[in-house]
């Protein structure tokens, strides 16, 4: 026991060094994990198979709507970009029925979504637009919420006189007061 040489001070210390460097590893590793989480998206999922929508995406506000056509549904059937980007505006497709969106004091939050032959994805981005079926914009409104329902009914059609919408972040918002209505079902 003579050559016996206790050197506690050292040992001791060297376990504590060690724990703490466990220790700090763990926090670090739960900072990481929490900022991955913080950093991902918000369930926002890109699917190019024309499978269910729901409105998760980009929004354009129409405002001024006469409010003759409030409970009716509205749809804007394809915006194009320079760059060859196609918008459609609605509320949801599954990849037989279109929802459209629903008027109330004269206004419809339209989901907008990118067009990619039969497929539909998000649209989160800043571009300026124009009409494809007319140059100044066309806009349907129908009785029903959905192109399946037996009735369809259409109460108005119209062309919106300024052809550009400029959307940034995936919104915009255009005013509806010029609308030419040239199909105008509702008395």
């Amino acid at each position: 026991m003579k050559n016996m040489k206790f050197n506690v001070g050292s040992f001791a210390t060297a376990k504590l060094q060690a724990k703490m460097r466990s220790i700090l590893a763990i926090i670090a590793l739960v900072a990481v994990i929490g900022f991955s989480m913080t950093a991902c998206d918000d369930e926002r999922h890109y699917d190019d198979k024309g499978g269910s929508k729901e409105a998760n995406t980009g929004r354009l506000l129409l405002t001024d709507i006469p409010q003759k056509y409030n409970g009716g549904y509205i749809k804007l059937p394809l915006l194009k970009s320079a760059e060859g980007l196609r918008l459609v505006g609605f509320q949801k497709y599954d990849g037989t029925t279109t929802t459209y969106v629903k008027i109330s004091n004269g206004k419809a939050d339209m989901p907008i979504w990118i067009q990619d032959g039969y497929s539909i994805k998000e649209y989160y981005g800043s571009d300026t637009v124009t009409a494809v079926n007319h140059p100044n914009g066309e806009i349907y409104i129908h009785k029903e919420a959905t192109n399946q329902e037996a009735n369809y009914t259409e109460l108005g059609r119209g062309f919106f006189s300024n052809d550009t919408i400029v959307f940034v972040n995936g919104f915009a918002e255009k005013s509806l007061k010029d609308v030419w209505w040239y199909i105008d079902n509702v008395d």
